[in-house]
């Protein structure tokens, strides 16, 4: 199994810590499974329960119960396993909203990234929600360059696009969706839904990452070797959990106790 960190995680554990009381021990049971990393023969999260309850806004996701009802937020996908936020019931609910449709993802240039994205399986009345950001402007025109819209609505009849040009941060995602629900393809019809719906909340890259999973410029590592996994290297939002380099103990420990 590889390990890796979300880039939410270090600093959700630090605000875990800071909180103290009982919270301060469940950032020591986070300390405690990362240590268990690259030990041989040993599990990280033997004797840690997993919750009662499943989670649908992140495929794969998997959380563990840590002392006074904190949570472990972790995704486990092909031998990969990312530690993403840690926190009490409050701050992990928030952040699965955040990234709902979160999938792990290898983009055009060899690094492990996040990619959000309506969960496969789902139409797109379940897609991919969140607060507008009330930005101004067009919201197609946040995809930079162009040539991303241009190719998520190539053969796309011209009075759909002309919807979709139209559409602004003050539209309603259900106004999204009348205009997907029209077309036939439905994996383009899903990854339009999705990129408007993260344009509508200002998450420009990941809309753009999105753009990049339907037209095959990023791949799910789900459709990865191992060997094509193992050989990918970090990126922005994830990086690797280096299980045989003592110094990342020390550098998480140190980080967690900072009060800043």
């Amino acid at each position: 199994m590889e390990y890796r960190h979300h880039k939410d995680f270090m600093s959700s554990v630090r605000d875990l810590y800071q909180k103290g009381g009982l919270f301060q021990k469940a950032a020591l049971q986070v300390r405690a499974i990362l240590g268990g990393i690259g030990v041989p023969d040993t599990y990280p999260f033997a004797g840690f329960r997993q919750t009662k309850h499943g989670e649908n806004r992140v495929s794969k996701c998997l959380k563990y119960d840590l002392i006074g009802f904190a949570r472990l937020i972790t995704i486990t996908e092909k031998d990969v396993t990312l530690f993403c936020f840690a926190g009490d019931h409050t701050a992990c609910d928030a952040w699965l909203e955040r990234n709902r449709g979160l999938t792990l993802a290898a983009d055009e240039h060899g690094r492990m990234v996040d990619v959000q994205r309506t969960p496969r399986g789902l139409g797109i009345e379940s897609a991919l929600t969140g607060p507008s950001a009330l930005t101004k402007g067009k919201l197609y025109e946040g995809l930079t360059p162009e040539t991303y819209f241009d190719r998520l609505v190539q053969g796309l009849p011209r009075q759909l696009v002309r919807k979709l040009e139209e559409l602004e941060s003050i539209n309603e995602e259900s106004d999204i969706y009348e205009i997907t629900k029209a077309i036939d393809d439905i994996d383009r019809a899903q990854a339009i839904y999705d990129v408007f719906s993260l344009l509508r909340q200002d998450k420009r890259r990941q809309a753009i990452d999105r753009a990049k999973l339907f037209l095959g410029e990023t791949r799910e590592i789900v459709e990865l070797t191992k060997d094509e996994i193992r050989r990918l290297a970090d990126s922005e939002t994830i990086k690797t959990i280096r299980a045989d380099d003592p110094r990342f103990q020390r550098v998480f420990e140190h980080f967690v106790k900072s009060a800043s």
